[in-house]
């Protein structure tokens, strides 16, 4: 009886557009899809334009949705200027950016991939947008499991450029850091819904999603997951957690300054020690020396990483570290945001940051566990991002679980 899925008849059609959505956003069309470290730099940014195509026409389907909501259209906007003047300033970007047209695409993309899910969240309200995301995770994890107790190609083997990954599960995804990222935050997500339920269904579920991030062996996922869980319910039924939003946005805030700031001794310790943190503090190196001269105004973004030939961070890494150009982001989101959209870019993302964590502590009528799972997301991401890069990545699911927290204001359905 815990499987029966009870939804009312209004969220179906928010139901199906977001279980498209999950699965081109998080899984995409090639479940399985060989890791290749080997390719040139010139096979990427192309796209993919089934992708494209099923994006722009969910883009249409919830501005129709929005259409005939009751929902106030102007003052939809303006709750959401923040965001949309961020993704201004990435479009803005095109005008000094190596690859205009990139830029452009990935600046419109960006847009659509955060409209959606906030337009499916302010129709529905926040707690049944969770709920019907829960059941889509739930499925995406129990069939994770099997493919890789049935199937090769979902666990990682036969890897030569980094053969650690070698017996690592990654299930439907991609890759097992982004199966751990998509694990970690569903284990939060069911963690929240046995809260607000109590039905064993969704305590069975934190424990296989445990397990599959376990298995996934990605390190960094794996090291974070029960702290932050532990911390964040301790903290949502505290006095403290004002305090605790503060520290986390002065946390994104002045990590990369203090980065900029002590650049010379910082460079010279990465030079020193290349293979600390898996071989990141190369990469780390690469990054500071293009933030150091484009530190204003950043590169373009979407014109860094896998932008074709004229990759802007192939100018700074090719002639000390060749495999720059083969990897697609700097694992590092504070320091790619920076070099991709300047300070200007890191100040404004921070500022939405801000917004997210206020909404926490600002929200009439939030209870302990909405404040857990915006906490426990949020708190993760922010951690997380210091090896890996999600935040403002559109196509990364760390960029879609912030956006939930981010819909926290959608408290009360609205009429439709």
């Amino acid at each position: 009886m815990y499987l029966t899925i009870k939804l009312k008849r209004s969220d179906i059609y928010i139901y199906w557009a977001a279980a498209i959505f999950l699965y081109v956003h998080l899984i995409g069309f090639s479940p399985f899809p060989e890791v290749n470290y080997g390719r040139d730099v010139t096979d990427t940014g192309g796209g993919n334009r089934l992708r494209q195509i099923i994006f722009l026409g969910l883009f249409l389907y919830t501005i129709m949705m929005l259409g005939v909501s009751k929902l106030p259209k102007f003052n939809f906007l303006l709750q959401n200027k923040t965001l949309v003047l961020l993704a201004f300033w990435f479009l803005l970007s095109s005008f000094w950016s190596d690859e205009p047209g990139i830029t452009i695409r990935r600046s419109v993309f960006f847009l659509i991939v955060c409209f959606i899910p906030i337009v499916l969240c302010s129709i529905v309200g926040f707690r049944r947008f969770i709920k019907i995301n829960a059941y889509i995770l739930s499925f995406f994890i129990v069939f994770s499991i099997v493919c890789s107790l049935i199937f090769s190609g979902a666990v990682h083997h036969g890897e030569v450029f980094d053969t650690a990954l070698n017996g690592a599960w990654r299930g439907l995804f991609s890759h097992k850091n982004n199966a751990a990222i998509i694990a970690s935050i569903s284990g939060f997500i069911f963690l929240y819904q046995y809260f607000e339920e109590n039905k064993k269904f969704w305590l069975l579920m934190f424990l296989l999603t445990l397990l599959f991030l376990l298995l996934t062996k990605s390190k960094t996922s794996i090291a974070l997951f029960l702290p932050v869980v532990f911390f964040t319910w301790r903290l949502s039924k505290g006095r403290f957690i004002k305090y605790f939003c503060s520290f986390i946005f002065a946390l994104s805030l002045v990590t990369p300054l203090l980065f900029l700031f002590s650049f010379a001794q910082l460079n010279y310790f990465l030079i020193e020690n290349p293979e600390m943190f898996t071989g990141r503090s190369a990469i780390w190196q690469v990054l500071l020396e293009a933030i150091s001269g484009n530190y204003i105004l950043g590169l373009g973004y979407g014109a860094v990483w896998s932008a074709g030939e004229y990759s802007a961070i192939t100018n700074f890494g090719l002639n000390t570290s060749s495999w720059v150009s083969s990897i697609s982001h700097g694992h590092n989101g504070y320091l790619d945001i920076w070099l991709s959209t300047g300070i200007v870019g890191l100040l404004l993302f921070t500022f939405l940051l801000f917004k997210a964590l206020k909404n926490i502590a600002d929200v009439y009528g939030i209870s302990n566990n909405e404040k857990f799972i915006c906490l426990s997301i949020i708190f993760f991401l922010v951690l997380h991002n210091f090896l890996e890069s999600s935040f403002t990545v559109y196509y990364s699911p760390g960029w879609y679980f912030f956006l939930l927290t981010y819909c926290l204001k959608f408290k009360k359905k609205a009429s439709n």
